[in-house]
């Protein structure tokens, strides 16, 4: 670690954060198990991916343009631009490009997407030179963190209207930063607790009404979390995650009355959370995601014409009910289009499909598609809201012009560490979404980086292929 210039001592306090923060700053490459390895580089793999395909979106152009409007050059790499800036600019991008599509991670016991971790950890690494195990230190380092965050507030949190990504997600970053900076212990302490103080407090409204800044939420949370990591080698505490009398009250519990701090250092060291984390296939809402595939089992498994479908009624639990309900008309865009159950069932049923494609422009505007949205809706099932989150079941119901009844019910959806994901499977995911953005080339290159990065002393294999990327 480099000599600090602290401003304060740091507090004394022994308590979860504490905890959790020695456990993250003495974790080693060594201490990690074969297969968390293993679940790091197909995660990586996925991210990357994502971040890639999301460089075609209309968001792309200006948040570039946004981000390095006054950011000095520097040794982080900024995907799309051709540009090298510090690292909290290029975090900013990073994050932002991960949440654009929807086809991140996550973890259902928290409600969040903690790749964006890694757009925190990816520049962090690049500046400090560090190499491939250091890397995967640090992006379990985060995971751990940011999950383990989460977890003490869900579902609260996120039925309160306030989504884990912005807030875990910022203290996970702080420290996956902060295990690349080498922080010690009561550092380490400082930037979760500094990281809580400062987290972006991201609003859900932003995301279900569709509004065009929702995917900065991950983005801000990587570049926070960085700069509370440095912010905290200077000597500036912030108040435990879960408070004191001595200290006042924390995140924790401002942000749920129910918080359980204890899950803040529950099976350290045994318990990986990474190992539970899903892949989406569909770029829509976790919460939506078992209704699409029901949906779209329906539209494989069965012939009818979408013009004669009379009503769709899709059966879920409480907390994907409350959160998508809200149907949505042709001047909406694609955002608001990933949080409504009523157009993604819609368009799945009509399209046969659930892609990308169907969050174009062009198909956000056609008046019968959102015709059939309207007779769609959503019902609160109590035994599907009792399962939740062990399971997210959703049953979709399809009443025909003929009579007939056609329904399935989806338990676990594709992607759920309960339907295994092959690195293969990731892999084809990864080639979909870099096609026509990543040569063929230099898409075998960023795999072979990702599949050798525990045996890699640099990252410039990792980041010559990213550094060729432009926008489309």
């Amino acid at each position: 670690m480099d000599s600090v210039h602290p401003a304060s001592d740091p507090p004394a306090a022994a308590g979860q954060t504490r905890q959790l923060a020695a456990y993250a700053a003495d974790l080693r490459f060594e201490d990690l198990p074969r297969d968390v390895v293993d679940r790091v580089k197909m995660t990586l793999l996925d991210t990357l991916g994502v971040c890639v395909a999301a460089l075609r979106s209309p968001d792309a152009a200006p948040l570039l343009d946004g981000a390095l409007e006054f950011a000095a050059d520097g040794p982080c790499s900024v995907p799309g631009s051709g540009r090298k800036t510090a690292p909290a600019p290029a975090a900013l991008v990073w994050g932002t490009l991960s949440d654009i599509y929807e086809l991140q991670d996550g973890w259902r016991f928290g409600g969040i997407h903690a790749c964006l971790v890694m757009a925190a950890a990816l520049p962090v690494a690049q500046w400090r030179k560090a190499g491939g195990r250091d890397l995967i230190t640090a992006i379990v380092a985060g995971y751990e963190v940011a999950h383990r965050v989460a977890w003490a507030v869900h579902p609260e949190h996120m039925g309160r209207g306030h989504m884990p990504n912005g807030t875990a997600g910022t203290v996970g970053s702080a420290a996956a930063a902060a295990r690349l900076l080498g922080a010690d212990a009561a550092a380490f302490a400082g930037a979760l607790g500094t990281a809580a103080f400062l987290l972006p407090f991201s609003t859900a409204e932003t995301l279900w009404a569709g509004h065009s800044a929702k995917p900065l939420h991950t983005g801000w949370a990587a570049r926070t979390g960085i700069e509370t990591a440095l912010l905290a080698r200077r000597g500036f505490w912030g108040c435990p995650l879960e408070g004191s009398p001595a200290q006042g009250r924390g995140f924790l519990q401002l942000a749920a009355n129910s918080a359980r701090p204890d899950r803040l250092t529950e099976g350290l060291g045994t318990l990986f959370t990474l190992r539970d984390t899903y892949f989406k296939f569909y770029p829509i809402c976790r919460q939506a995601q078992s209704a699409a595939e029901a949906a779209l089992t329906i539209a494989r498994e069965e012939a009818y014409s979408p013009a004669d479908i009379q009503a769709v009624t899709v059966h879920t639990w409480d907390l994907s009910a409350r959160m998508l309900t809200r149907t949505i008309d042709a001047s909406a865009n694609r955002i608001a289009a990933q949080f409504s159950l009523p157009y993604i069932v819609a368009a799945t049923l009509s399209d046969r499909a659930m892609g990308v494609a169907q969050l174009a422009p062009e198909r956000l505007r056609d008046p019968g598609l959102h015709a059939l949205g309207q007779r769609v809706r959503v019902v609160s099932d109590p035994e599907m809201t009792r399962a939740y989150p062990e399971e997210t079941r959703s049953r979709v119901e399809v009443e025909l012009a003929d009579g007939r009844r056609l329904t399935r019910t989806v338990a676990t959806p594709k992607g759920d560490p309960r339907v295994p994901v092959t690195p293969a499977d990731i892999e084809e995911k990864f080639a979909a979404l870099c096609e026509g953005i990543l040569s063929p080339t230099d898409q075998a290159r960023l795999k072979q980086a990702v599949a050798t990065l525990d045996d890699s002393p640099t990252l410039d294999a990792l980041f010559a292929p990213l550094e060729r990327l432009r926008l489309v």
